[in-house]
């Protein structure tokens, strides 16, 4: 799959490297640490002036039987952008709907959940202040504690929701989650609407490029193998002696 349709569809983090190791002068594989962008806009090729957040929300979906997850992520850099373009930006943008916040919250039943508890905490907080009773304010205590977390919880997981809706000035910029294995650093891809800025990036990060089939990578490769052998050696070792403990208590037990 293409690394500019990642946040377009559920995705698998094996699916995300494939992407990134096909070979494209506009794109550029680098680690995390120390990553900068050129001061050029990636949209017009103009001087760019001031930075704009461009925000993309994932949906990495985790095969491993019936316990398949699909975790929602958020990443967001800020890239800088000229005048003319970050004003055609603003433009473009979809406004924030007020509705959103509601949405994040009670997208789940846990935050459902919260906001029915918390209010039966406002119910139990209004008696307490008609009656000004400090009993019934202790009782109003732990439901909205207790209702007002599940909802910012519910709320801060679900902050995928309130993603704006890319536009054509920042679809100039595209990438993608942490793609790093085990025994990696963390590194993604980057996709670039135009051959030349990815070539100004690639050379502005050239201390940090990640080199799919280089030293680092390797060596975590292998880091990888020798860690599985070791965790199937140790299994199939428990594995033998359960039957021969087995063996012995049916023969000589």
């Amino acid at each position: 799959m293409e690394i500019r349709h990642a946040e377009e569809r559920q995705v698998t983090i094996a699916d995300l490297r494939k992407g990134a190791a096909v070979e494209d002068p506009a794109v550029v594989l680098v680690r995390d640490a120390g990553l900068r962008f050129p001061a050029l806009c990636p949209n017009c090729g103009s001087t760019a002036t001031s930075p704009l957040r461009v925000e993309r929300a994932f949906s990495i979906y985790s095969a491993d039987g019936e316990d398949s997850t699909t975790n929602n992520i958020v990443e967001s850099f800020d890239v800088p952008f000229c005048d003319a373009c970050i004003r055609l930006w603003e433009g473009q943008r979809e406004p924030t709907s007020p509705l959103t916040p509601f949405k994040r919250i009670f997208a789940e039943g846990e935050g459902a959940g919260g906001g029915i508890v918390a209010f039966v905490g406002l119910f139990f907080l209004k008696e307490a202040i008609f009656k000004l009773s400090l009993i019934v304010l202790a009782f109003s205590v732990l439901p909205l504690v207790v209702g007002f977390w599940l909802m910012r919880s519910t709320y801060r997981r679900n902050r995928h929701i309130g993603v704006p809706r890319p536009t054509e000035v920042d679809l100039a910029v595209h990438f993608t989650p942490d793609l790093a294995l085990s025994y990696e650093p963390s590194w993604r891809a980057f996709q670039f609407r135009s051959a030349e800025y990815a070539g100004a990036f690639r050379k502005l990060n050239e201390e940090i490029v990640w080199d799919l089939h280089g030293g680092q990578a390797r060596e975590a490769g292998a880091k990888r193998k020798e860690t599985s052998f070791r965790n199937n050696l140790i299994f199939g070792s428990v594995v033998v002696l359960v039957v021969l403990y087995g063996l012995w208590r049916e023969f000589f037990g």
